[in-house]
């Protein structure tokens, strides 16, 4: 069996060495991986802008076909996934100076509570460590030039296709000797489009190997996410005691995000 399964490796590299040797090289599949920048609304951490997405830097991964129908441009396609966690340490900053009221509060953004008449105070807010997620499938135009060797050529893509993005949960709390405080959002999740353009650089070290350097600006339209509950629930005194008091305000909405980012790649592709 061992024998076997070493055989059918064995002949499916040989076959695909063949391929890459005798192709004309007109063509690319590669995967590259890096770190993933938000910008602009997404990377936003002020609490009281609905827009704000509190992302903080994370993680890209892109699988990449480029294919050269002429000399010069040809077309080309991203498989690729992003991942940004929550801005917690912001959050809880600003949690912890917002004023809440007991009673209902309402917010069209369920991240970003607005309450009518900060009256209260909770200090010392921890929130759990939650991220966004996003998967896009992009389809576009691809340029390729040398620059002064064979060797080196300079790449550029313009793409644009469907994205599906997931808005994390938020969940935090504040505890106190006299008080406790919980905020708890949902996860919810949108369809979109996405576009990218992207610049960076090829770097043949081999018949059939290359590497592949490059710098993408992403970004999708406004996502308009399925609806999310936003839970906010207080407690005063001591249980048990005469004084002792809950209240909790809940909203519910359909959040929007523009997500929207700078992603560095490195990666390595097949010439095929």
């Amino acid at each position: 069996m061992k024998k076997g399964v070493s055989l059918l490796v064995f002949l499916t590299f040989c076959f695909i060495t063949s391929h890459c040797q005798a192709g004309n090289h007109k063509s690319n599949l590669g995967i590259s991986i890096g770190p993933s920048f938000p910008v602009s609304h997404f990377s936003n951490d002020n609490l009281s802008n609905s827009s704000s997405g509190f992302a903080s830097p994370g993680q890209a991964v892109s699988i990449s076909y480029a294919r050269l129908l002429g000399k010069r441009f040809g077309v080309a396609a991203n498989l690729q996934g992003q991942i940004n966690p929550l801005n917690v340490h912001s959050m809880e900053e600003q949690f912890s100076k917002i004023g809440f009221a007991p009673g209902v509060w309402t917010t069209t953004s369920p991240s970003q509570p607005h309450p009518p008449l900060p009256t209260i105070i909770y200090p010392n807010w921890n929130f759990e460590n939650h991220s966004w997620l996003m998967g896009s499938l992009l389809l576009g135009g691809y340029g390729e030039f040398p620059l002064g060797c064979e060797k080196i050529a300079f790449t550029a893509k313009v793409m644009a296709g469907a994205v599906y993005a997931e808005a994390p949960e938020a969940n935090g709390s504040s505890i106190t000797d006299t008080a406790t405080a919980s905020f708890v959002q949902t996860k919810t999740s949108a369809l979109g489009v996405s576009y990218s353009m992207n610049a960076g650089l090829k770097y043949d070290i081999s018949k059939s190997l290359c590497l592949l350097t490059t710098v993408e600006y992403f970004e999708t339209s406004n996502l308009r996410f399925d609806a999310a509950t936003a839970t906010f629930t207080a407690t005063h005194g001591t249980p048990g005691t005469p004084g002792y008091s809950v209240s909790q305000s809940v909203a519910r909405g359909e959040p929007s995000q523009t997500i929207s980012s700078i992603n560095l790649l490195l990666g390595i592709a097949i010439k095929l």
